[in-house]
């Protein structure tokens, strides 16, 4: 696994061993920065559910100044430990080893531009667990108002993961729902905060 551009690409990554994260791919990766355009604004990114933390570490390789990563395996969070420490990104991340649910409402005080949720499959290890999870995770960030008002909410997701209309069946005080992307089998839902 490697960062696929900015001013630390190609630097390898390590991922932790185990079937409880599920490291996001680099084409996936490289395709929702991509669609930020290189001209972005973005400065804070939150990344839930962060594995190895490759989300967050392409983040700061690609400008933005700092990644706040919440991830409650200590498996994990050793493994993002050690890919700062070997990108010398120490001072550029802040990493609550927490329980996601119940960390995120502790943030209400702060505004993310690029919030990505990723829940581990071995969590979400059914269709109907997964959707369950996913949309815990988006009616928590939605109640802390956490996004900032120009910011983007990324979910992914396994293809078969979510229903089609699981967006309009959901009631958000702040966050609307803007498309959805299929990358091979994975699903990018993108949402932005309402006007």
């Amino acid at each position: 696994m490697r960062i696929t551009s900015g001013s630390l690409r190609n630097r390898k990554l390590l991922a932790p061993k185990g079937v409880s994260t599920r490291p996001t791919l680099e084409i996936v990766r490289k395709s929702i920065f991509d669609a930020l355009g290189p001209d972005f604004t973005y400065s804070t990114f939150l990344d839930i559910f962060a594995g190895s933390g490759a989300m967050s570490f392409e983040a700061l390789s690609r400008g933005f100044s700092h990644a706040y990563l919440i991830e409650n395996s200590f498996l994990a969070a050793s493994c993002i430990r050690k890919n700062a420490l070997s990108l010398e990104l120490q001072n550029s991340y802040t990493l609550y080893k927490k329980d996601a649910l119940k960390h995120i409402p502790k943030l209400k005080n702060k505004q993310f531009d690029i919030i990505f949720i990723d829940p581990p499959y071995s969590i979400a290890s059914s269709e109907n667990s997964c959707i369950k999870l996913s949309v815990q995770t988006l009616l928590c960030v939605d109640k802390a108002n956490i996004l900032a008002p120009k910011g983007i909410l990324f979910l992914e997701t396994s293809k078969n993961a979510l229903e089609d209309a699981f967006h309009t069946e959901l009631s958000f005080s702040n966050l609307q729902f803007v498309k959805k992307r299929s990358i091979g089998e994975t699903v990018i839902y993108t949402f932005e905060n309402k006007p």
